[in-house]
């Protein structure tokens, strides 16, 4: 565990969210997201936030709830939405009603945890320019069964686009996180990040 706890630090560095470690009860890593930090959110009746968002079954099916999108693209979706914003946490295999956590329900894994985390990260590479940083957590529960945490921290390479069908071409399209709800940023703010991107990379290079 220490291990895994060492290889987390290295990854988040200097990011915290003193909402999400408020809720869950914990540090953003394995030692902080488990079964009773999840339960916690529960028992509490936590809402979805700009931070937080869940969801009951993982994104395995063919298609998804926006037509001709995958699920594997509301996945990248998701993931983008909370880097191009304030980061955030993904918890997914917990039931809500109205934006509030009602329920636990351990995912249903025909490849197991190895084989859809492959998948998930697949499907990052595919649909995501540039690839947004994310960690995976995979909780097992007292009960049995196992809920996926992802955790998303703030990027510095923003904006990050997902690939969406238009018209049968591959189009961009950039999401944020705006309170619990996720939005498509203007032309204008995606090209302020385009700048802004570049600026930090010609301060880096200057320094």
């Amino acid at each position: 565990m220490r291990g895994d706890v060492d290889r987390w630090e290295t990854y988040l560095g200097a990011w915290n969210s003193p909402e999400l470690v408020a809720l869950i009860g914990g540090p953003l890593d394995p030692s902080g997201i488990n079964g009773e930090s999840l339960r916690l959110l529960v028992d509490e009746a936590t809402s979805e936030s700009e931070q937080l968002e869940f969801k009951l079954e993982s994104y395995s099916r063919t298609r998804g709830p926006r037509g001709d999108w995958t699920t594997e693209q509301e996945f990248a979706k998701d993931v983008a939405a909370f880097a191009n914003a304030r980061g955030g946490l993904l918890v997914v295999g917990v039931a809500e009603q109205d934006g509030v956590a009602t329920s636990i329900h351990p995912l249903e894994l025909p490849d197991g945890q190895e084989g859809e985390e492959r998948r998930l990260r697949t499907a990052l590479a595919n649909h995501q320019a540039p690839l947004a940083d994310c960690q995976f957590v995979w909780v097992t529960l007292a009960e049995g069964g196992v809920v996926l945490a992802v955790v998303v921290p703030p990027s510095r390479r923003s904006p990050h686009a997902v690939t969406a069908p238009s018209d049968g071409r591959a189009a961009l399209r950039y999401p944020i996180r705006n309170g619990s709800d996720t939005l498509w940023m203007a032309e204008h703010d995606v090209a302020r990040r385009y700048y802004d991107r570049l600026s930090s990379r010609r301060d880096e290079a200057s320094r």
